[in-house]
C-alpha cells in the first residue's frame, strides 16, 4: 500500500511540476509570437471547448481500458503538446497544441485519483481518503512554486526553453507510470458507442434533474459558473498589466508562486473559517464578493498595490473550493456521485469559454482595468443574488 501512496503522489508532484512551469510563461510566450490579448484569449478558448467535448470519452476510456493505460495516455499527450508549442510560431500550430493537451487533461482528470483508490481499496486499505487527497493537494501546490519560479527564469534565457523541459519531465512521467503503476484490481470492461452514447444521454438526464429539485446543487452549480466567468480576464492578462510593476519577464515565475502560496494559504484557512460561521452558502458568498471586490480592486489602482489587491484576491479564491467541493459532496447521493461530480465539473467550463471570448475582445477594445471592473462588478452581484435567491427557496420549501 506504501507504493501506492508513493506512486500517486510521485505522478502528482510530476504532473504540477510541469504544468506549474508552462503556467507561468504561457501568456507571455503567446504575446512575444506576436498574439494580442483577444487572440491569446481564444486560443484558450478552444482549449475549454476540447476539454467539454473530450471529458466523457477519455473518462470511459479510462474505465474500458484502464486507469494506468489512461495516466500514461496523459504524459504522452502533455509530452507531445508542450514540444507543439515550443516549435510552432503560428496560430494554427498553437490550437494544435491546445487539443493535445486538452487530451492530456482530460485522460488525466479523475484517472489518477480513482486509480489510487481502487489499488488501495484492492490491498485493503481502509483509511480516510479525504485526509490522503489533502497531503497529496500540498505536495502538489508545494512543487508549484520552483516549478512557477524555474518556468519564469527558462524564459527569459529562451523563450522556447520552458517548453521543453516540461516535455522532458512528461517523459520521465510516462516512463515512471508505465514502470511502476499496477493494476490489480482491473478487469477490463465491454464497450460499445451506442452503449456510450446512451449513457451520456443518461448522465445529462439525471444532471438536469438533479439541478431543478436540488436547491443546493443549483446554487453550487451557478456560483460555480459564475466564478469561472470572472477569473478568466485577470487569468489571461495579470501578465501585460503588472509584468514592469513585477521587475520584467524573469519575475513571472516569483510572481506565479506567489500566486501558489496564496491559493494553498486559502485552501489552509477554509476548514478553520467554514467552523467559525457554520454556514456553507454565506461562506461561500463572501469568498465571491471578496474575489470580485480585490479583482475591481487590482484594475483600479495601479503600480505596486494593485498587484498586492491581485495577490490577495488568491486567498478566497483558495478557500472558495474546498468549502464549495465539501458542501455539494455532502448534498448528492452515493448513486449519482459520479455523474453529477462529472456535470459539475463539466459545465462552468462554459462560463470560461464566453468569458475568454468577450474579455479578450473588451481588454482589446477597451482595456484591461475596464475588463476586469466589469468581470468583478458581474462575480460580486451574482453571488449576492444567488445567496438571496437560495435562501428565498429555503424558506418557501
Amino acid at each position: 500500500m506504501k507504493s501506492t501512496i508513493r506512486i500517486y503522489i510521485g505522478s502528482v508532484i510530476l504532473r504540477s511540476l510541469s504544468g506549474s512551469m508552462v503556467g507561468a510563461i504561457y501568456v507571455k510566450y503567446l504575446l512575444m509570437n506576436g498574439l494580442s490579448l483577444f487572440e491569446t484569449s481564444l486560443l484558450n478558448c478552444v482549449f475549454y471547448i476540447a476539454l467539454i467535448f473530450l471529458d466523457v470519452p477519455t473518462g470511459a476510456f479510462a474505465d474500458v481500458f484502464g486507469r494506468k493505460k489512461s495516466v500514461a495516455l496523459s504524459f504522452a499527450c502533455a509530452a507531445l503538446g508542450q514540444i507543439a508549442y515550443g516549435v510552432s510560431t503560428t496560430i494554427s500550430g498553437f490550437i494544435t497544441s491546445e487539443v493535445i493537451l486538452a487530451f492530456s487533461v482530460t485522460f488525466f482528470n479523475g484517472a489518477l485519483k480513482a486509480w489510487a483508490v481502487d489499488q488501495l481499496k484492492y490491498h485493503g486499505h481502509d483509511g480516510n481518503f479525504t485526509e490522503l487527497f489533502g497531503k497529496v493537494n500540498i505536495f502538489g501546490w508545494c512543487v508549484c512554486i520552483p516549478g512557477a519560479v524555474t518556468g519564469g527564469y527558462f524564459l527569459s534565457l529562451d523563450s522556447r526553453l520552458p517548453w521543453f523541459v516540461c516535455s522532458a519531465i512528461s517523459c520521465i512521467g510516462l516512463l515512471f507510470c508505465l514502470i511502476y503503476m499496477k493494476e490489480d484490481y482491473f478487469r477490463r470492461k465491454k464497450v460499445s458507442l451506442r452503449r456510450s452514447y446512451k449513457m451520456m444521454c443518461l448522465t445529462i438526464r439525471i444532471s438536469i434533474r438533479y439541478v431543478k429539485k436540488s436547491r443546493v446543487v443549483r446554487f453550487i452549480i451557478l456560483s460555480s459558473i459564475f466564478q469561472v466567468f470572472a477569473v478568466q480576464a485577470p487569468n489571461m492578462q495579470w501578465v501585460p498589466r503588472f509584468e514592469e510593476t513585477i521587475g520584467g519577464t524573469a519575475m513571472l515565475g516569483i510572481a506565479m508562486a506567489s500566486f501558489a502560496l496564496m491559493n494553498a494559504l486559502g485552501s489552509f484557512l477554509a476548514k478553520r473559517v467554514l467552523k467559525a460561521t457554520r454556514d456553507e452558502e454565506r461562506m461561500i458568498m463572501w469568498c465571491q464578493v471578496m474575489i470580485g471586490a480585490f479583482i475591481i480592486g487590482s484594475a483600479l489602482v495601479p503600480g505596486p498595490l494593485g498587484f498586492v489587491l491581485f495577490l490577495l484576491h488568491q486567498i478566497p479564491r483558495g478557500m472558495f473550493f474546498p468549502v464549495k467541493d465539501a458542501y455539494f459532496q455532502d448534498h448528492i447521493s452515493s448513486r449519482e456521485r459520479a455523474t453529477m461530480s462529472s456535470f459539475e465539473s463539466i459545465v462552468p467550463n462554459m462560463g470560461g469559454v464566453v468569458a475568454l471570448f468577450s474579455t479578450g475582445f473588451m481588454a482589446e477594445s477597451h482595456g484591461i482595468p475596464m475588463t476586469w471592473t466589469v468581470s468583478g462588478s458581474i462575480l460580486v452581484t451574482a453571488a449576492v443574488a444567488l445567496a438571496f435567491a437560495s435562501r428565498k427557496a429555503l424558506k418557501k420549501a
